[in-house]
């Protein structure tokens, strides 16, 4: 086939597209790249293509046509002029191209406008065109261009406008595609997901790392603002005491002197080794060096990052800051451990549990606390006041009493799999409130809203009120995650930025863990109370605190591990 590739990036520039070119010649294919001269992350054009003798070459069969640009610079203003500047150059050496190709190929990064020039050829010759999509637009590049006066709704129609005009849409991460569906309005028949792959110059390395005395932490990659590098930082202030390890850093990029500055101020320069843009060739060295790599996402990206799969070739520790972000819940599968795989209606109409055993057998019955709960009641009616049960705190990460109703999950399951699942949990939730239970929020994601920002606090509150109050109903109670409460023993007030926001949302009544028998506050507008962990903890290492309630020592299974994990 003979094969166009159109990206603002290429070789020397540090992007796998080279590899996937120089295999497709080796495979018997034409290959030829329009991109730009070459300057990420430095910002700087080389001095080798700042003349036009290079601006056609052929790199490992495969034929490059380079078109002017401006380079990325230092600051924004520059970064949106090279944003820019590679579409309309583009567009421009686009209509000198005469070759007839058989498929154009976008290979899609920040800034979706380099679309336009690869739309703009398949059109003319009338040929399919596929992009391959890296970034997630207009998520990615709404810094830079979303914060210009008016350009952030002229990025969002062009980013549809780019989509749409694609005959397919490869995604490299599985959340692109339920985001592309639903802000881009790309039609599912036309995604599919094509994970990137690993450099092939890291395998078959042997990365065991000599041991030096302290531990090596790598952080490799493009040094930019945005991503979460502050995190990094922010670890070792808060690990200094520990003088036994580095942080090497390898790569450039935008935000490598401020970055430094930081450091520098804050009195860690001796924790810190940077080590500069290297290319790919050597990298191995590198990774052979670290004894556990570092990946760091702002808040709310689902982007899969490419160094993700060179980290994983190496065989070593991952360390990720990411904020509740990422494709994966983090406790999806538990089958075969002895839980209950979700909430069911019994044929009786009352709520049971559906369990799968170690031989993958499905049977149905009283195996967690609501369905063991309601039989007991159902034996001893007077056990419970006014036909009351309990309050179940509800996160949503992972979806919703055992079904997959997190959004993430829609790509992998399919759009009628998927409202099956919420179907089914939104019938759940209904039996539930008919027999007396009252559905409580536990958070999204269950951080301890104590130990973490307003921002934060607003934000987890968001993704439960979008993901799972759709499926379980409106609440106004809320359990809070580890029992971490948002203020003292003070009244709530609004000037708690915390407080402000889970009102807003509409909670009236709060929940700590607390280890009093009972304890409890009412304000003008909201109730707050203590509850106790029931739990092996609270019996091993706390008994007396539930003396009112039972004998520890008749409940505690002798034949339980002791002693018991401390948190």
């Amino acid at each position: 086939m003979k094969l166009l590739f159109v990206s603002q990036y290429y070789s020397p520039e540090p992007f796998l597209l080279s590899e996937i070119t120089e295999e497709l010649v080796r495979r018997g294919h034409e290959v030829t790249v329009l991109t730009g001269l070459p300057n990420y992350p430095s910002g700087v054009i080389p001095k080798e293509y700042k003349d036009k003798s290079r601006r056609r070459e052929t790199i490992g069969g495969v034929d490059i046509i380079r078109a002017p640009i401006i380079p990325r610079g230092k600051n924004k203003v520059q970064l949106l002029a090279n944003y820019f500047s590679f579409m309309f150059s583009a567009n421009r050496v686009g209509k000198t191209i005469t070759k007839d190709f058989d498929l154009v190929i976008s290979y899609e990064l920040t800034p979706i406008f380099q679309v336009s020039p690869a739309v703009k050829i398949a059109k003319r010759m009338g040929k399919k065109i596929l992009m391959y999509n890296l970034d997630l637009a207009p998520m990615a590049g709404s810094g830079v261009i979303g914060k210009l006066p008016g350009f952030a709704t002229y990025y969002k129609r062009f980013s549809k406008w780019a989509m749409n005009a694609c005959d397919l849409v490869a995604v490299t991460s599985p959340s692109f595609i339920e985001y592309n569906h639903r802000v881009n309005r790309v039609p599912l028949s036309k995604m599919v997901y094509l994970p990137q792959h690993a450099s092939d110059l890291m395998l078959g390395q042997n990365m065991e790392a000599v041991d030096n005395g302290i531990v090596d932490f790598m952080f490799a990659g493009n040094i930019a603002g945005g991503t979460g590098l502050d995190t990094i930082v922010e670890a070792v202030s808060m690990l200094k005491a520990e003088e036994n390890f580095r942080i090497h850093m390898v790569g450039d990029g935008s935000y490598l002197e401020t970055l430094k500055a930081k450091i520098e101020t804050q009195g860690l320069k001796d924790y810190f080794i940077f080590h500069g843009r290297h290319p790919m060739k050597e990298m191995p060295d590198f990774y052979r060096m670290a004894d556990a790599l570092l990946i760091t996402l702002r808040p709310g990206q689902i982007t899969i990052p490419a160094k993700l799969q060179n980290y994983m070739t190496t065989g070593k520790p991952i360390f990720g800051a990411m904020d509740g972000s990422g494709d994966i819940p983090a406790y999806a599968d538990t089958t075969g451990d002895g839980f209950a795989t979700r909430i069911v209606i019994g044929e009786d109409g009352y709520p049971t549990c559906e369990y799968m055993d170690a031989e993958g057998n499905i049977t149905f019955g009283d195996y967690d606390l609501v369905p063991v709960l309601e039989r007991f009641i159902q034996e001893h009616p007077d056990f419970s006041y006014h036909g009351a049960r309990a309050v179940l705190g509800v996160t949503g990460y992972e979806g919703v009493f055992g079904y997959r109703t997190n959004p993430n999950y829609k790509p992998a399951m399919g759009e009628d799999a998927f409202q099956k699942e919420v179907e089914q949990a939104k019938a759940v939730a209904q039996c539930l409130r008919d027999h007396g239970w009252i559905l409580a929020s536990h958070s999204y994601g269950h951080p301890a809203y104590g130990n973490i920002g307003a921002d934060r606090v607003q934000r987890d509150s968001d993704k439960w009120e979008n993901t799972v109050q759709p499926v379980i109903g409106d609440c106004d109670v809320i359990l809070y995650p580890n029992g971490s409460d948002v203020a003292g023993t003070e009244q709530y007030t609004f000037d708690n930025a915390k407080f402000n926001t889970l009102y807003q949302h509409g909670y009236r009544y709060f929940f700590n863990v607390d280890g009093s028998v009972y304890w409890n506050q009412l304000g003008d507008n909201y109730y707050r109370g203590g509850r106790r962990n029931l739990d092996g903890y609270r019996m091993y290492y706390n008994p007396g605190m539930l003396d009112d309630l039972f004998d520890v020592a008749e409940i505690f299974d002798a034949a339980r591990p002791t002693p018991v994990p401390p948190i």
